[in-house]
């Protein structure tokens, strides 16, 4: 798991329901929701309609322009229908073998908000917002011990890939509100491998290795894309790769011990959302989740809400304070 996330955040918040804290703490697992059925109508998919073809254009004229550079490249764009109809066919071509293979995979999220200073204790009136009459709360975590947990994980669980880090926020293909080096380093590697691709495809050769290579690229920056209309949240996430019963098999055969993470099913306004539990064990036993604090957001009816949160620490011999937001909303 990269660091920095937990270098650049002492802590994390994580908004949830009245039922929804209930369950974290008693629980002690954090549910990872599947990347589909998030309140993003263009989550995963937002980042093959705004952002892939850029990045799958300007590495093919890149290997374009190396095969150009002989004279039997000039030979060959002439001879099919000229330099501009191949590059487009390539970038199409390119552009759906990524999407077709990607959009398969079932990523599962867990958001946390990194933008709320580690010593206030108010939140982020938008979010308070989303919970609507009924108030919300806040767990905050503490970034390193999450990272621990993260790493067992990994030793716990068969899953088809993990990461962590910061939502990079796009308006469209060329503009970007927010996006971090990790993720140029990313955007950098698929220009520079697809370029590749289209050298070896022009030469008559294999691009299948090249385009292997895009899988982590590609997955990350998928998983991590947003609109810029939700640039307010500085959304940090964890997002885990579950795989099929199938591929958990061939895992095992070849030795593997792990287990496969099952998934589960919540309602919600009549509709099943997939879910998978992150940090439970698979021998039954409960991690311990690195709690600060827990905040109870604005309501008329916060400090016995407060009070009720105080006693079900308590009985859950869970030491972190509990606050409320001054913040002076209620949810009118």
């Amino acid at each position: 798991m990269p660091k920095d996330v937990v270098e650049a955040y002492d802590c994390l918040w994580h908004y949830t329901t009245a039922k929804g804290l209930l369950g974290i703490v008693e629980s002690q697992e954090l549910w990872a929701t599947s990347i589909k059925f998030l309140n993003d109508l263009e989550e995963f998919s937002g980042f093959f309609d705004r952002r892939l073809r850029a990045l799958v254009a300007a590495g093919v004229r890149v290997g374009a322009d190396k095969f150009n550079a002989t004279e039997a490249g000039q030979r060959a764009f002439r001879e099919h229908g000229g330099r501009d109809a191949v590059e487009g066919e390539l970038i199409d071509a390119f552009g759906r073998a990524i999407t077709s293979v990607t959009l398969k995979l079932e990523p599962y999220v867990v958001s946390f908000c990194g933008a709320t200073a580690a010593d206030s204790d108010d939140g982020l009136l938008s979010q308070w917002r989303g919970y609507g009459l009924d108030g919300g709360y806040a767990l905050i975590f503490d970034s390193k011990g999450l990272n621990e947990l993260l790493r067992e994980e990994q030793l716990n669980w068969l899953f088809a890939f993990g990461h962590w880090g910061d939502v990079d926020y796009h308006v469209d293909s060329s503009s970007q509100c927010d996006v971090h080096d990790e993720s140029k380093n990313w955007e950098e590697q698929v220009r520079s491998t697809v370029a590749e691709a289209t050298l070896a495809r022009l030469n008559g050769g294999d691009q299948t290795k090249e385009l292997e290579r895009l899988f982590d690229p590609i997955v990350t920056l998928a998983t991590r894309h947003k609109h810029g209309g939700f640039h307010e949240e500085r959304e940090v996430r964890i997002v885990i790769g579950a795989l099929g019963k199938d591929e958990v098999s061939a895992a095992q055969q070849r030795g593997d011990r792990r287990q496969g993470r099952p998934v589960h099913f919540t309602v919600r306004d009549g509709l099943l959302i997939p879910h998978i539990s992150a940090f439970s064990r698979p021998d039954g036993s409960k991690a311990k989740l690195p709690i600060r604090k827990v905040v109870v957001g604005p309501h008329p009816d916060k400090e016995r809400r407060k009070i009720a949160v105080e006693m079900l620490l308590a009985r859950l011999l869970i030491d972190a304070p509990v606050v409320v937001s001054s913040i002076p909303y209620i949810g009118r």
